[in-house]
């Protein structure tokens, strides 16, 4: 998208000078987005949507106390007329009123319908919202996306944070209509797949905290415990065993660990550079750029920034237990000192 219309307001007021919906489309060839739905996340569409050129209708359940809610290029009508003038709709409502919508299934009838809903909880045992509005519209073409995107990216457009919306469903030409109104958008499409296989994981996504953290997390913990199990082995069961002192044993909290933590560090950081080395040496022997890689080296690429983190963590742990080593001497002298004195 062109920085100048990054900058463009997205929500104006309604005035005398508010022009028609068909003076608001950049293309005569551009289709007509339909949004059902008037909450925060319609709006912030809607905006987005009309910034970006497209004509855009709302559907709304009272159009008249919703008028004031959209940006002006916008037209504010009943759902049916706006499922009726629209190419491709977004769906954006609570899936529980999705019954709402069961007498536009003949004007939906072929239209892209997108699902932008998400779950309140995890619940692998439950059917997708997004199948459910399929099973509901048969003759429509549903897609899963933009339920990763919030009302917030939506208004001040994709500059921080992920450009990715991911896009799941069964028909190619459905997917990539949505995907290059993605583009339009400014942000970046990416095809997840079909929608009974990976749907309830798109729902799922926004309720997972970290979800890119969880391998890298706990990489890092296996190789902290391994490197501590042999560093207790070597500098504390070992002396115990062969000569019965007991005094290694006093090391385990902070000796041991202060030990443990540069290796894993060096080791973690080794992990963040060799998916680059692995990569290069694939292009190379392929001769090419443009392969994708292995599903397993995209994912490791992909996890990088976290794995850099993990690695500085245990840095930064080992700076601070390397202080805390001389303190913890030097109290122990001193209360040797005191005791001996008295």
């Amino acid at each position: 998208m062109p920085r100048e219309e990054m900058k463009r307001p997205l929500i104006r007021g309604r005035g005398a000078g508010s022009r028609p919906l068909e003076a608001s489309a950049s293309d005569p060839g551009t289709p007509v987005v339909g949004v059902l739905g008037t909450g925060d996340f319609s709006r912030s569409l809607t905006g987005r949507l009309v910034a970006s050129g497209y004509q855009v209708v709302v559907g709304s359940r009272s159009p008249k106390r919703s008028l004031t809610l959209f940006p002006e290029e916008a037209e504010v009508m009943s759902q049916m007329e706006a499922a009726s003038q629209a190419d491709l709709v977004f769906v954006a409502l609570f899936p529980e009123h999705y019954s709402t919508l069961a007498g536009l299934r003949q004007v939906l009838a072929g239209k892209v319908l997108v699902d932008v809903s998400n779950g309140v909880q995890v619940n692998l045992g439950r059917t997708s919202h997004a199948e459910q509005l399929a099973a509901m519209f048969p003759d429509s073409h549903v897609v899963k996306g933009f339920n990763t995107v919030s009302a917030w990216a939506l208004q001040t457009g994709p500059r921080d944070g992920n450009r990715q919306i991911l896009l799941c469903g069964d028909s190619a030409d459905a997917k990539e209509a949505v995907s290059q109104l993605c583009r339009c958008l400014g942000f970046v499409p990416v095809d997840a797949g079909l929608l009974a296989v990976r749907a309830l994981d798109l729902e799922h996504l926004p309720l997972r905290l970290f979800p890119a953290w969880r391998v890298p997390l706990l990489s890092t913990l296996a190789l902290f415990t391994l490197f501590y199990l042999y560093n207790f082995l070597r500098d504390v069961l070992h002396p115990f065993v062969a000569s019965g002192n007991t005094r290694p044993f006093s090391k385990m909290p902070v000796e041991t660990v202060n030990t443990t933590l540069p290796a894993v560090a060096l080791v973690t950081l080794a992990l963040v550079y060799a998916p680059g080395s692995l990569a290069a040496v694939m292009q190379l022997s392929r001769g090419t750029k443009y392969t994708r890689f292995p599903g397993w080296l995209d994912r490791w690429l992909g996890r990088r920034k976290q794995l850099g983190l993990c690695s500085f963590a245990c840095a930064v742990l080992h700076a601070v237990y390397s202080l805390c080593l001389p303190m913890r001497r030097s109290a122990r002298y001193k209360m040797l000192n005191d005791a001996f004195k008295q």
